[in-house]
């Protein structure tokens, strides 16, 4: 009986999981219009998985999983408008490297034990931290709500992307009892995207498309490439990098501490720290899409 239990929260964990990472993909390459939100969340789907295994396999506190969150996404997609990239593949270099030299740091902040000294931020703190990520995911996807383009700043309201919009944020809020928020909301959004599509009702432009895996992967290739025969500056990724890191390993560690709260558990901090290290390590590899631990509702 616990087995069946454990494999269904594995299911339910990475279900939401994987619905959550598309909109953190979207974030971070929303800068390059509908080929960057394509991008962005085929490769979040790829991340997900392997950042999830990474914490799975080195990291210690139970349930403790590795995705995409938004705050960390924001950095990126912030880091890439700044630098107008002349081309997609110096956008995706970009987020490689700065997703690259965050894990590098998480995982010598794990060697440290330097970790333990979260355990002193106060409460109060972190859940600003919370609101204000909050307020900045809205206004980064402001455009895409209203039904316009990625970018677009503040285009002409369409009604029906707004009621989209606005019904999947009542499905999040108020999902079916037993089934991921996140799920609902998308699958419930979705339907009445087509439904208003059937009825004639204006949603605006559709915001992008899945690449296949072989396309993800000549995508990345090609930014590696980049990367290798122009190689970026320290002072140009290093900010970006360490606002990441420390980002991350915040939310690694206060979300390590509320299950040892829960369970009554001892955790290692250092461990689940040098998970997400190494995920984040993976995230590079996999499409730029940077990733910590959080625990699953």
């Amino acid at each position: 009986m616990n087995l069946l239990r454990e494999a269904q929260a594995g299911l339910h964990a990475g279900t939401a999981a994987s619905v959550q990472a598309l909109t953190h993909g979207i974030i971070a390459f929303a800068a390059m219009g509908a080929a960057g939100i394509a991008y962005g969340i085929a490769a979040a789907l790829a991340v997900s998985g392997a950042a999830a295994l990474s914490m799975a396999m080195i990291g210690r506190s139970r349930p403790l999983v590795a995705n995409m969150t938004a705050a960390s996404a924001i950095v990126v997609g912030v880091e890439i408008a700044a630098a107008r990239p002349e081309s997609f593949a110096e956008a995706v270099a970009i987020s490689l490297a700065i997703v690259m030299l965050s894990g590098l740091l998480i995982v010598l902040l794990a060697t440290t034990g330097l970790a333990r000294l979260t355990a002193m931020m106060p409460a109060a703190v972190s859940q600003g931290l919370r609101n204000a990520t909050a307020a900045m995911v809205v206004i980064s996807v402001r455009p895409i709500m209203l039904g316009g383009n990625p970018g677009d700043g503040w285009p002409s309201p369409v009604p029906g992307a707004m009621l989209i919009a606005g019904c999947a944020l009542v499905l999040v809020l108020r999902p079916v009892p037993g089934l991921p928020g996140p799920v609902v909301a998308l699958a419930g959004a979705t339907a009445a995207h087509h439904g208003l599509l059937v009825c004639g009702v204006p949603v605006g432009p559709e915001a992008s498309h899945l690449l296949s895996p072989s396309a993800l992967a000549s995508e990345i290739g090609a930014a590696w490439s980049a990367l290798a025969a122009s190689p970026l500056p320290l002072s140009r990724v290093l900010p970006g990098a360490a606002t990441i890191a420390l980002r991350a390993t915040t939310e690694t560690l206060a979300a390590a501490a509320t299950l040892r709260e829960i369970s009554g558990r001892r955790t290692e901090y250092g461990r689940d720290l040098l998970g997400a290290g190494t995920g984040m390590l993976a995230s590079a590899g996999l499409g730029g899409v940077p990733a910590s631990a959080l625990t699953v509702p």
